[in-house]
């Protein structure tokens, strides 16, 4: 319950005479608090603007007054244009159910095809805290990478995602390249990079790429359950993942230092490194050529055990990515190229917010605002919010 105080009413329901005697003297011994929260009937605030004609008598010239820019761009207000982009963005409704809630729960009528004219304007109002945001991930000293399918004008395209900390930046490409990641980073990254074993990467020092160990996983647990020839393979590569695991797992848990974790991680890159030496000369061709890809970036398989602030596994960009696949599944891609870039800034800017615990509403309608009069825009890095308290 919130604190009394906060109450917008307070009803009290007493006791008037002693079901006893009847006396009315009576002492308060006791309170029971019951709350009931409801929301009140809402209807849309309408502002008239009426612009003036006016002719002079002395002279008969004619004027007529104008409408200030803030009010001229748009029939709806910047509460109804964010409300619309985190009901799209945010929460993944397609635009004829964001018309059916704007109408029956608020009263508001509105056009399916004035969504997409207040979509435009709040992308264009995100751009300044999108490319922040970008900078931030590109000069960041890690990321967590991965990208998913996507639609865009019914042909394939891709999200891409870049993810540490309380911030993530999304982009939509039609290409799965290395020109595709620097777009995603608006440059060329120099940070270390948690990322799958896709060939994207396969140009980046092993010191600045950590393969992600989940995935591995799952390819050594196909071999050990796969062909009978193949499964001693799969099963000593999957001991001593599991032991690498564990391993991190007491590191986290603070029962061993990073000293101890490295001294570790050191045999398990030896260990691992013999196993995939015998799997070079594996009599399966798929094991062969499995074997020695990974032997040449082994040293990847490890870097989480150096540097302070990554992880083993790519899961924390995977996570970032589920709820675009929920919006992709349900809106079949984007539409043009205007309506990708809406969907990469409101990603962008709802998925930081919640991983930062910020108003994801109250920040469209402060970008908005800040368009609309000039101002800065308010800032998507969390660093901006512990300095502002």
């Amino acid at each position: 319950m919130i604190p009394t105080e906060d109450a917008d009413e307070i009803v009290t329901h007493g006791v008037d005479e002693c079901p006893g005697c009847g006396g009315t003297d009576l002492e308060q011994t006791g309170l029971f608090r019951h709350q009931v929260t409801e929301i009140p009937p809402t209807r849309p605030q309408v502002t008239e603007h009426q612009v003036l004609s006016v002719r002079c008598r002395g002279c008969g010239a004619c004027a007529a007054g104008e409408l200030s820019a803030d009010v001229a761009r748009s029939q709806f207000g910047p509460r109804v244009h964010a409300l619309v982009a985190h009901m799209t963005g945010g929460f993944r409704l397609t635009h004829r159910e964001t018309a059916r809630v704007l109408g029956e729960v608020f009263g508001l009528e509105i056009g399916v095809g004035s969504i997409t004219a207040l979509q435009r304007r709040v992308r264009e109002a995100l751009e300044a805290p999108f490319r922040e945001a970008q900078r931030a991930i590109r000069e960041g000293f890690a990321a967590f990478i991965d990208e998913t399918s996507w639609r865009l004008r019914r042909r394939r395209a891709y999200l891409w995602a870049a993810h540490h900390g309380e911030l993530v930046v999304y982009h939509v490409d039609r290409r799965r390249n290395r020109a595709a990641f620097r777009r995603l980073m608006a440059g060329k990254y120099h940070g270390v990079r948690i990322v799958d074993r896709y060939v994207v990467h396969d140009d980046v020092p092993d010191e600045l790429r950590q393969l992600c160990l989940g995935h591995l996983l799952r390819d050594f647990e196909g071999y050990a359950t796969g062909v009978a020839g193949r499964r001693m393979f799969g099963r000593r590569g999957k001991a001593i993942l599991k032991r690498t695991f564990r391993a991190w797992w007491r590191f986290e848990d603070g029962l061993i230092d990073r000293a101890a974790l490295q001294r570790e991680c050191e045999e398990f890159e030896k260990q691992m490194k013999a196993r995939l030496d015998e799997g070079a000369a594996h009599a399966h061709a798929k094991v062969r050529g499995f074997a020695r890809k990974l032997r040449k970036h082994v040293a990847c398989l490890f870097t989480f055990a150096k540097v302070r602030g990554i992880e083993p596994t790519s899961n924390p960009a995977e996570r970032v990515l589920r709820p675009a696949v929920q919006w992709r599944k349900g809106s079949f891609g984007s539409h043009s190229e205007e309506g990708a870039r809406f969907v990469s800034r409101i990603l962008t800017v709802t998925r930081s917010l919640r991983l930062q615990g910020r108003d994801a509403l109250e920040f469209l309608v402060a970008a908005l605002d800040s368009r609309v009069h000039g101002h800065d825009p308010p800032s998507l890095l969390p660093a901006a919010v512990t300095a502002a308290a």
